[in-house]
């Protein structure tokens, strides 16, 4: 079945790369992207044009969305439609699941899990969808008591669009409501796709930010005077008399003090429709009622362990997590030559170790370009990147040492490639890195945004102290909420583009550890596989190095401590959902033994139990915690040299 995208376009310039790219990195890409740019007066026909014959660009003055999605439609060809707004974004797997549902369902409509897009200090930001649950009632009566689909998650039929077309402006903020509401009312099936997502951008000042105005609240009760009517004349009105008295009230509340006179009109069309005011409000009272002890349920559930299929395919536990910001530089255009991989390396003061780092890299047998990105240095950094004369090295300077996040986030914002690594300038690579993952990368669908490898540890002489080879594969998202899985990256990592665009930036808030964060935010939306090779080489030098060498910051562990406590109020309440809270808690307070910090770790152990009281984890670190602080080194330093004694037998064996 061919897929086509209409995208309505009317100053979109900031957004509209991002949508066109998120629909072209689709595991099955549609036949058609067709813009209707619609009197833009920024650059947003430029922006479409960009894309060459990928996308279709029709220009006509229309004066409104449903407008240029009725004119769109006239150039589509596909069986199923998608009526994409230019701000919005697909997951890489939407339309092949919407496409898979209307293959099982011929006529329909699917819909498949969406999410709503929020900026908080300057970052898009993942939030739970921001409409009222389905509570089991059929979809029209759901609709209409506040649970809906925005367009971006909708896939129709060219048959179901025909039975109910055209899109009508008299909806104004809802007009896509009126679309779905007429399609139900119609008797047009909706079936729920197997998987896909979908981003949907409210912003401050577009069509849907209008509904609390005087005109929006009037087209919302025209719409439901038109349902209403349409019921009417098909006989279903009785059956929908109580949805219909309780979309009217929603609309007389929000209407409040501001429009009197229309929300009197309001209650009044409801009083007919569903009964005197008390009744109505009895029934909200018992239902808000129903739903509190359904979510109380829920979290008894998880509390003792037990995962429910709502409870794993809960979109509420993946919140709070990073999306690119849709100013950042798109996805690359169709058409473009690019090298296949981009490597990011950024340094700081490590002049005398970065030749090793690039040797590396430049031996490896795959194309590429190499960003060195030297973040602030002051030593001969820039020279010793000048020796090298390979034309695939760029040198990127930063003006002053912004760190380590800000320096990988340079890169991400220049880099060119299909894939991208990231390599520490004091670490390197075997030869065969990227060509082993590339290779795996072939097999794997689009669903795995990242391939990282197993790494060894080396110290100054070069002698190898341990070994860590990859476990973590598929979709890791809750057992990273636990701790990082992920060892010796982020130089073993390789990435798709369209993985690294869709998760965003590093933080360049958190003092350490800012690549724990980035892995689960990635995680979140793509599952991860691993080539099972110590591929990547981790140097770790004697703490009495020079310090021209440039500290790592994961030996400082005040940073570290910091760096985890910034993460669980970044994290926690994904964290506490999945029922992993307590164990994050712990194993903080174990590395707040590491400093003289007793009550930072009794806190931590405290803030556990109270999580999770029935962990018996918790009573023995607060047992540990009690003992005097002479007994309790004692008893560390002996498991210390226990597990080092086991590691160099180990290594022996090896």
């Amino acid at each position: 079945m061919k897929v086509s995208v209409v995208i309505p376009c009317h100053n979109a310039e900031p957004y509209l790369a991002q949508t066109i790219g998120s629909v072209l990195t689709q595991t099955r890409p549609p036949a058609e992207i067709i813009v209707v740019n619609d009197a833009s007066t920024d650059a947003s026909l430029a922006v479409a044009e960009r894309f060459g014959d990928a996308v279709r660009v029709v220009s006509k003055r229309c004066g409104s969305a449903s407008a240029s999605r009725n004119h769109g439609v006239g150039f589509a060809s596909g069986e199923t439609i998608m009526f994409l707004d230019a701000d919005d974004v697909l997951g890489p797997t939407a339309l092949e699941a919407l496409s898979l549902a209307l293959c099982r369902h011929p006529g329909a409509i699917a819909l498949c899990p969406w999410y709503r897009l929020e900026r908080r200090d300057g970052r898009w930001l993942q939030r739970p969808p921001s409409c009222e649950p389905r509570r089991g009632r059929d979809p029209l009566s759901a609709w209409l008591g506040g649970w809906y689909h925005p367009p971006c998650s909708v896939l129709w039929s060219r048959a179901a669009f025909q039975r109910v077309a055209p899109w009508d402006a008299r909806g104004g903020p809802n007009d896509d409501g009126h679309m779905m509401l007429r399609a139900m009312a119609l008797g047009v099936e909706l079936v729920a796709a197997d998987g896909g997502s979908a981003f949907y951008r409210r912003l401050p000042d577009s069509l849907s930010a209008t509904r609390f105005s005087e005109a929006g609240l009037r087209a919302r009760l025209w719409v439901v005077g038109e349902i209403q009517a349409l019921l009417a004349a098909r006989g279903g009105l009785h059956a929908r008399r109580w949805a219909l008295a309780g979309a009217l009230d929603r609309i007389a509340r929000d209407a409040g003090p501001g429009f009197p006179a229309l929300a009197e009109q309001c209650r009044s069309r409801a009083g007919v429709l569903g009964g005197p005011h008390w009744q109505r409000a009895g029934r909200r009272i018992l239902r808000r009622l129903t739903d509190q002890v359904r979510r109380l349920g829920r979290r008894l559930h998880r509390r003792l362990g037990a995962r429910t299929e709502e409870a794993d395919h809960a979109p509420e536990i993946r919140h709070g997590l990073d999306l690119p910001d849709p100013a950042a530089r798109p996805l690359a255009v169709p058409g473009e030559t690019s090298p296949s991989v981009s490597v990011i390396i950024p340094t700081y003061n490590r002049a005398r170790l970065l030749p090793r780092a690039l040797a590396s890299v430049l031996h490896q047998q795959a194309v590429l370009e190499v960003l060195v990105v030297d973040d602030g240095s002051s030593d001969d950094t820039e020279a010793v990147v000048r020796t090298h004369v390979d034309p695939r090295i760029r040198y990127l300077r930063q003006p002053r040492n912004r760190g380590a996040a800000a320096a990988r986030n340079r890169g991400l914002d220049e880099a060119r490639g299909e894939f991208i690594a990231l390599l520490d300038s004091d670490d390197e690579w075997l030869p065969d890195k990227l060509a082993l993952q590339l290779a795996l990368f072939q097999r794997l669908p689009a669903t795995v945004g990242m391939v990282y490898t197993g790494c060894e540890t080396v110290d100054r002489r070069g002698v190898r102290q341990s070994l860590m080879l990859p476990t973590a594969r598929g979709d890791i998202f809750h057992r990273l909420l636990e701790r990082n899985l992920l060892h010796g990256a982020p130089s073993n990592a390789l990435l798709r583009r369209e993985a690294a665009a869709r998760t965003g930036g590093f933080d360049e808030a958190m003092p350490a550890i800012e690549d724990y964060d980035y892995w689960l935010r990635l995680s979140c939306h793509y599952q991860v596989d691993f080539v099972a090779a110590p591929l990547s080489r981790y140097h770790d030098p004697e703490p009495d190095r020079a310090a021209t060498d440039g500290p790592r910051l994961s030996r400082n562990l005040a940073a570290n401590l910091a760096a985890r406590a910034y993460l669980h109020r970044k994290h926690g309440e994904s964290m506490r959902q999945a029922g992993v809270e307590h164990r994050f808690l712990l194993e903080s307070a174990r590395r707040h033994l590491r400093v003289p910090d007793s009550d930072g770790a009794r806190r931590l152990v405290l803030q556990a139990m109270a999580r999770a009281p029935w962990a018996w984890q918790g009573y023995c670190w607060l047992a540990l915690l009690l003992l005097p602080g002479q007994t309790r080194d004692s008893l560390r330093r002996g498991y210390r040299n226990l597990a080092e004694s086991l590691k160099r037998f180990s290594l022996g064996a090896d």
